[in-house]
């Protein structure tokens, strides 16, 4: 999704999810920039206010752009220790979201009134 937009993949989160997210600073969406829920290894929501910023899960990302493939991996090798190894293996159904923005793109910070 790009800008505006707001992409439940598994379903809007429920009212009990949102409670626990609170917990943790989780707020409305008008108080936040972008939003990317994930909820046992489902991107559950992804949403952005910001015009020209994506938000997609990292399976999605890798259809749709082939450049995400030679980020996989690039700079640690999977085999490094037991634990990028697992990861690696896990290639083949990605966990996680992937975050762009196109080109020149500029962002306006949102101001988050429960912090002040």
């Amino acid at each position: 999704m790009v800008g505006a937009e707001t992409t439940e993949t598994g379903g809007a989160l429920s009212e009990q999810d949102e409670r626990v997210l609170q917990r943790v600073g989780y707020a409305q969406a008008a108080s936040r920039s972008a939003t990317a829920v994930l909820v046992d290894h489902e991107l559950r929501v992804a949403s952005s206010g910001a015009e020209g910023v994506e938000i997609l899960s990292i399976q999605d990302a890798l259809m749709r752009y082939d450049w995400v493939q030679d980020l996989m991996f690039n700079l640690i090798a999977p085999d490094e220790n037991e634990l990028l190894r697992q990861a690696a293996e896990l290639l083949n159904d990605p966990i996680g979201c992937f975050i762009t923005s196109i080109p020149a793109c500029r962002c306006a910070r949102r101001s988050n009134p429960s912090r002040s």
